[in-house]
Order: structure tokens, then C-alpha cells, then sequence
């Protein structure tokens, strides 16, 4: 099943007082079927740009019923800005912002950003030498 995060940035560049409280809500889907717990990695799926339809769900079952079975691991797969149901700005001709909102930086700093939201909500601890750090394996096209 879908999910969706609504708390992602629209630009993760544009620190002025303009931009501030500018959000949207970003599709996302998840396995957690495997899931050990505090310590145990987190698969990023990063599939490319396009869209991530619920009939598609997490693109590569390989990673979600072998891997994540082998080293107890969450499933995490964004759905890239600007595809499918993760549109961050409503367009239109006189102020269109995907030219400058549709980069590969941008779509970076999304994934970056859910995934430190699941690290804290998955109880992970961001320090990497404690033994409840969940390592995070990007996986998938184009970006990784």
C-alpha cells in the first residue's frame, strides 16, 4: 500500500524567510515484513524517474523477500518528485518551478530526508558505531 510523507521540502536550496513552511506530500512504499529492529540495514529502493503505481508497489521483489529476509532489513522506496501523485508544486504557464525543482539533487536531498524520518521512527541511532545504527543500501536505477 501507498503511504505518503507529508512533511518534504519543496526546495532543500531555498533557505529564505520565502520558503519557509513550503511542503508537500511525497508517495512512498515500504516493506517491513523482515524487519529485525535497531541495527538492521535499510534497503533504499531508488527506481528512476517515474511514477510507482500501488499495483506496482516496491519495484524489485528480490530485494523485499531475499535480501531483507538475509540481513533483517527495511524496505524504503520513494517515488521520485514530480511523477505520479509526487507532484511538490502545482504548475501552471505563469510560474512553472519544475525546471529548477526537478533535479537530481533535489530528488537526493527527498530520499535523504525520508530516510532519516525513518531512521528516528524505526528507532535507529545516527551514530554509527552504536550497535542500533541501521546502515542505509541505496539500490535500484539511475541514482544509485
Amino acid at each position: 500500500n501507498a503511504r505518503y510523507y507529508h512533511d518534504q521540502i519543496v526546495d532543500h536550496d531555498d533557505n529564505s524567510t520565502n520558503s519557509s513552511g513550503r511542503s508537500w506530500s511525497q508517495r512512498y512504499y515500504v516493506w517491513d515484513k523482515e524487519f529485525k529492529g535497531p541495527g538492521y540495514p535499510i534497503f533504499l529502493i531508488l527506481g528512476g524517474e517515474g511514477s510507482i503505481e500501488p499495483s506496482t508497489g516496491i519495484f524489485y521483489p528480490f530485494i523485499s523477500h531475499h535480501l531483507a529476509k538475509d540481513f533483517g532489513a527495511y524496505v524504503l522506496e520513494p517515488e521520485h518528485r514530480f511523477y505520479g501523485k509526487s507532484q511538490p508544486v502545482n504548475t501552471n504557464k505563469d510560474n512553472d518551478e519544475r525546471e529548477r525543482l526537478l533535479t537530481p539533487k533535489q530528488a537526493l536531498q527527498d530520499a535523504v530526508r525520508l530516510v532519516k524520518y525513518y531512521q528516528t521512527k524505526l528507532g535507529c541511532n545516527s551514530n554509527k558505531t552504536d550497535d542500533e545504527y541501521c546502515p542505509v543500501i541505496s539500490v535500484g536505477g539511475s541514482y544509485p
